[in-house]
C-alpha cells in the first residue's frame, strides 16, 4: 500500500473528498483547552512576563490585545509561547490537567460559536497576517480566561488526547499503528507500537490503522485535527470517547472550516496580490 498518499489534504481542497473519496465521513475533533485544579496552579512553572515582548515582536503578535498582562497564559502565542508552556509544565499537566471544551470557553466568553472561537485563538497566533485578525475576539477571549486556571489548546495532536486515539486502535484490534510524516525527512512511514504514540505524535503526519479503515490526520498550525472512516465507526468511537467537534459536509476546506467568510475572501486577494508582486 502507498502509505504516502495519506499526508494531511492538500489547501484549498475539499476535506471531504480527500483520499479520492474513499473515506465515508470526516469528523472534525477540537483540541481541547487545559484546566487545572487550583490545588495544581501554585506548581505551575511560569514563563517570566519579561521576557514576552520578544515573543510578541518575532512572532508578529500586538500586545494590545493581551491587555495588562497580568497572568502569564494570557499572552500564549500558539508557537513559542504555548510550547515552552507545556515542555516546562508537561508533567503537571499530565498527572493534574483536564479537558476543558470548546463550549465552555464559548460560553465564558460569549462567543456566537465555535468559527469565532477559532478565529481568536489564530488571532492571538503570530502566524496569522493582521489584517485576517479579529482583535477584539482575540481580546476577548483573554479577558475571560484571566485568572482562571485554564489554558490554551495544543496545535496537531494534543496530548490530552493520545489516549483517546490509542483506544480507539485498540478496540479495533490493533496493537501497533502507522505513522506518515508530512515532511519524510527520515522516512516515507513507519509501522510503530503505541509506546511510541506520545513522541511520534509530536511530528506532522497521519496515524493510521495499517489497511486503511481509518485514520487521524494533522496539520502543524490548527488547534483541530481530523478523523477519516465510516461513518458508524467514527460515530461510535466520538460519542464513547466525548470527542468534542463535528461530521464536515462537502464544501469544507483549509479555508472555509473554523474561520469566517470574510477572512478567506482577504486572504484570496492577500495571494494574489502576492503572487503577482512575484511575476513583476
Amino acid at each position: 500500500m502507498d502509505y504516502q498518499q495519506y499526508t494531511y489534504p492538500p489547501a484549498l481542497k475539499p476535506y471531504k473528498t480527500a483520499y479520492n473519496g474513499q473515506f465515508e465521513s470526516v469528523y472534525v475533533i477540537l483540541n481541547p483547552f487545559i484546566e487545572l485544579p487550583k490545588s495544581a496552579m501554585e506548581h505551575i512553572t511560569p514563563i517570566e512576563e519579561g521576557g514576552l515582548k520578544d515573543i510578541f515582536e518575532e512572532h508578529g503578535v500586538l500586545k494590545e490585545i493581551f491587555g495588562n498582562l497580568t497572568e502569564f497564559h494570557q499572552a500564549q502565542d500558539g508557537n513559542t509561547f504555548s510550547n515552552a508552556f507545556y515542555v516546562d509544565n508537561q508533567e503537571l499537566i499530565a498527572t493534574h490537567g483536564q479537558k476543558c471544551s470548546w463550549q465552555k470557553i464559548i460560553e465564558l466568553c460569549d462567543f456566537k460559536d465555535t468559527t469565532t472561537l477559532n478565529h481568536a485563538l489564530e488571532s492571538n497566533s503570530g502566524g496569522m497576517r493582521d489584517k485576517l485578525r479579529d482583535l477584539e475576539a482575540a481580546g476577548q477571549l483573554n479577558r475571560a480566561i484571566d485568572g482562571k486556571p485554564i489554558f490554551y489548546p495544543e496545535r496537531g495532536f494534543p496530548e490530552q488526547l493520545l489516549p483517546d486515539i490509542e483506544s480507539i486502535f485498540s478496540q479495533y484490534g490493533e496493537d501497533s499503528f502507522i505513522f506518515v510524516p508530512d515532511i519524510p525527512l527520515k522516512y516515507d512511514y513507519i509501522t510503530a507500537p503505541f509506546k511510541d504514540l506520545n513522541r511520534i505524535a509530536y511530528d506532522d503526519g497521519t496515524l493510521m490503522q495499517k489497511d486503511a479503515h481509518f485514520l487521524f490526520t494533522a496539520d502543524w498550525d490548527t488547534f483541530y485535527f481530523l478523523f477519516y472512516g465510516p461513518k458508524s465507526f467514527v460515530q461510535k468511537m466520538v460519542e464513547e470517547h466525548s470527542l468534542e467537534g463535528f461530521f464536515l459536509s462537502e464544501k469544507h476546506d483549509s479555508m472555509n472550516l473554523l474561520l469566517p467568510p470574510w477572512v478567506r475572501k482577504v486572504a484570496e486577494q492577500l495571494w494574489e496580490q502576492d503572487a503577482n508582486a512575484k511575476q513583476e
